[in-house]
């Protein structure tokens, strides 16, 4: 008779590792995120009359949250710094 050797897969760590890769590769839309209050920071540093790499190393400064978006832009995927108010 033989041994059982392996162990049985355990279902729910399946379902959370895909929900968790799904969630990693989510592109959002730029709408969506306009309308929750989120603005590139390329648009608030125009505004602002500031390059973009002093507006995100400077954002605790200025009173700002920052994060990072997956978007569809110029015919890719592409991680773009978005930021609000705090």
């Amino acid at each position: 008779m033989r041994k059982k050797t392996k162990q049985s897969l355990d279902v729910a760590s399946v379902a959370g590792a895909w929900q968790a890769f799904f969630d990693g590769n989510k592109i959002d839309d730029d709408e969506s995120l306009r309308k929750a209050g989120w603005l590139d920071i390329y648009t608030v540093a125009k505004k602002v009359n500031l390059s973009s790499c002093t507006l995100g190393r400077n954002s605790d400064k200025y009173g700002l949250i920052t994060k990072l978006f997956r978007v569809y832009r110029g015919g890719k995927v592409r991680q773009v710094r978005y930021c609000k108010p705090k």
